[in-house]
């Protein structure tokens, strides 16, 4: 009578390859016709905003008395 070896499923070489496999079309974070690029949370009038009024602060209370952080 012949013995015959029975293997278990979701051995190491299994991880592997499910790692290497593409992923579905539904898991995909970015799919196709969407953007990618740069994060981009604040409009440009908003940054240039934000802008002005550092340089505005550095202006008026400059660096020479600033806390100890």
């Amino acid at each position: 009578m012949t013995k015959q070896i029975i293997r278990r499923a979701g051995g190491r070489s299994a991880r592997r390859s499910a790692r290497s496999a593409p992923l579905a079309d539904h898991l995909r974070p970015v799919r196709a016709g969407l953007e990618g690029g740069r994060f981009n949370p604040l409009s440009p009038q908003a940054e240039d905003r934000i802008h002005a009024a550092v340089l505005d602060a550095l202006e008026h209370i400059g660096l020479a008395d600033a806390p100890p952080s």
